[in-house]
């Protein structure tokens, strides 16, 4: 947490408001976010479960939580960690959650990190239903990330990668003329 905080010129989470924990588990991507400001404890994910969450997510959820609020106690914020514990987990239900999709969950993870803002009334992912031609939009938002990953001056294979790109273009362009 420290790392992260320094990393963006935060030295505390007394301006903080939200916290996003991305997870990685069983193959599968989700979120787990905390709000810090409405204190809520949330778990986001693209798939719909229709039985017991805790089935699916196991202890990695219950183990974030403790190590969050012990994080919270040791930097001095006893107050909002005593807050934090009084938390059950929200096992978020919305109309763009998926029941055949569970390989793009990498895609709707950084799409919900990108957009959630702690309200679920307002929240606007502009992700359609399922049925409704969300694997158009899947595919739309897999470009968009891709390109923001590949293209990043983070990224230590940037140069490479965009070299290769400019190489691909030229060939597409000798090809058309």
């Amino acid at each position: 947490m420290d790392e992260i905080l320094k990393r963006f010129k935060r030295e505390k989470l007394d301006n903080t408001d939200m916290v996003f924990f991305p997870i990685y588990a069983y193959a599968h991507f989700y979120l787990i976010f905390y709000n810090l400001k409405n204190p809520a404890y949330e778990l986001i994910d693209n798939v719909k479960r229709e039985e017991d969450p805790k089935v699916y997510y196991g202890a990695k959820p219950r183990i974030l939580y403790s190590h969050f609020a012990k994080y919270l106690q040791a930097k001095g914020h006893s107050t909002l960690a005593k807050t934090i514990r009084k938390l059950k987990p929200s096992y978020m239900t919305m109309p763009w959650q998926t029941t055949k999709n569970s390989k793009d969950c990498g895609i709707f993870l950084m799409r919900h990190m990108e957009t959630y803002k702690g309200d679920t009334k307002t929240w606007e992912t502009r992700f359609r239903e399922e049925k409704h031609g969300q694997v158009a939009q899947i595919i739309k938002m897999r470009v968009k990330y891709n390109n923001a990953i590949l293209s990043s001056k983070l990224n230590e294979k940037r140069q490479p990668i965009m070299e290769e790109g400019l190489k691909y273009t030229m060939k597409l362009q000798q090809i058309e003329c």
